[in-house]
């Protein structure tokens, strides 16, 4: 379809533009339309454009501002006509597609906030301005946000009664929740990760008003092969609790989707890592602290690093646009860090330089084998010096294909390595940082 029909299929017959070289500040005429949907394009030259659809736009008049602090008044038709111009010196067949029409907010629900991952996505969503919600389990303390406050809903995943309360009204589903260790029963990965997926699925169909659903599996899904793979490669229980319950609970996710016709999209992120992560950060500086590290192979494993604002940043690409119904997107950072250099640059940070010690994969995992063993039979509840889980991390490598994130929207790693560390390793010598180590 010609570009100039596209936007006589738009709601109201006509669009103005925000891209990264203006900026709509104020509406200036008495005519001043209402914002009511937002028609999410895609800018191949740059980054993704915005278009948002309005009643009786031509002959209102905005300010534009333009990156040197200058503004000018701009009618609606004349910021219509700079688009269709823009389209045309945009590449085939890709530029200035227009994917979709949405509200311009949606109501959202984010489960796992209290977490690493969720916390930050709900920041993100607050300094936005979108209307947020959140899912707390009883006993827990409410987070803070320096971006606002978000509604608060009481309840947790196994309590389905709480989950049609949070999901009432709600039009996007962030679900980051999931218990993620390399240790524990059975019984807890399973009510967590599956019952708790099938309910919050449950409380979907129920509430009726859910558009999107964003469920953030993991990396894990595809059972640690030794080469790296994409998408289509197929999730794979290998019998660790994490790993086995979190492929049933993406695979509830889908068939749910088939049958109910859900949009869902599903991330795959490898290792995320940044101020305030527990297990990538604080657990292995309070490893390194008591001189007990041990590396596998030499630590010559890519360990698929991914920067927590290049999470946030990715999971919401992904959830702007259609094109990702139906799909799930493997998430990582784009340079290929060793486990060695990771390692290596938290030690410095900690102040502290020494040799590593390293294992052989095969002694390594006959020694987690022979940990969790004993474990089991003893019946002790705390974490095994070495677990499979760990040794998988540590030998598999976790550098994903992330090609089809980059190709469908667009996705890059704005916190290169160096930043991203420097940004951490300041979190962990902070008051907070501190008093988190401590409790290792």
């Amino acid at each position: 379809m010609p570009e100039e029909e596209r936007f006589r299929h738009a709601p109201c017959g006509a669009c103005f533009m925000r891209c990264p070289l203006t900026e709509i500040s104020t509406f200036l005429s008495g005519q001043q339309p209402k914002l009511r949907e937002l028609i999410v394009g895609y800018w191949f030259v740059s980054k993704s454009l915005f278009l948002f659809s309005c009643d009786r736009i031509r002959p209102a008049v905005f300010l534009v501002q333009a990156p040197n602090g200058r503004t000018k008044r701009i009618t609606g038709g004349a910021l219509v006509q700079a688009y269709r111009q823009a389209i045309a010196s945009l590449p085939r067949p890709m530029g200035g597609r227009i994917l979709r029409v949405v509200p311009l907010q949606m109501k959202i629900l984010v489960t796992g906030a209290t977490g690493f991952l969720g916390g930050a996505l709900t920041e993100a969503l607050l300094r936005d301005g979108q209307p947020v919600r959140i899912l707390v389990r009883l006993g827990r303390s409410v987070p803070t946000f320096a971006s606002g406050t978000p509604e608060v809903c009481w309840g947790s995943l196994e309590d389905a009664s709480s989950l049609v309360a949070a999901c009432d009204g709600i039009e996007l589903i962030y679900h980051c929740a999931a218990l993620a260790s390399d240790w524990g029963p059975w019984e807890q990965f399973y009510q967590t990760n599956v019952q708790g997926v099938e309910n919050l699925l449950g409380a979907v169909q129920t509430a009726g008003s859910v558009r999107r659903f964003i469920h953030i599996s993991t990396a894990d899904v595809y059972g640690y092969p030794v080469a790296a793979v994409d998408e289509t490669y197929p999730i794979t229980d290998v019998g660790l609790p994490y790993n086995r319950s979190k492929v049933l609970g993406e695979k509830k996710v889908w068939e749910f989707s088939v049958k109910t016709g859900l949009p869902v999209t599903v991330i795959r992120p490898s290792t995320i890592y940044g101020p305030r992560s527990l297990s990538i950060v604080v657990e292995i500086a309070a490893v390194i602290r008591k001189k007990q590290m041990a590396l596998i192979d030499g630590g010559r494993v890519a360990v698929g690093l991914l920067y927590i604002d290049n999470a946030v940043e990715g999971i919401l690409q992904a959830a702007r646009l259609p094109a990702t119904i139906g799909q799930a997107y493997n998430l990582r950072d784009e340079s290929d860090e060793t486990w060695r250099q990771f390692i290596s640059m938290l030690a410095s940070g900690m102040g502290i330089s020494q040799s590593w010690m390293s294992l052989p994969t095969t002694l390594a995992m006959g020694l987690a084998y022979l940990c969790e063993a004993v474990y089991r039979v003893l019946g002790i509840r705390r974490r095994p010096l070495v677990t499979r889980h760990a040794v998988y991390q540590f030998c598999r490598t976790q550098n994903y294909s992330i090609k089809k994130a980059q190709q469908d929207f667009g996705y890059r790693s704005k916190i290169g390595f160096a930043e991203g560390m420097a940004r951490t390793q300041s979190w962990l010598a902070s008051p907070e940082g501190q008093a988190a180590l401590a409790k290792f």
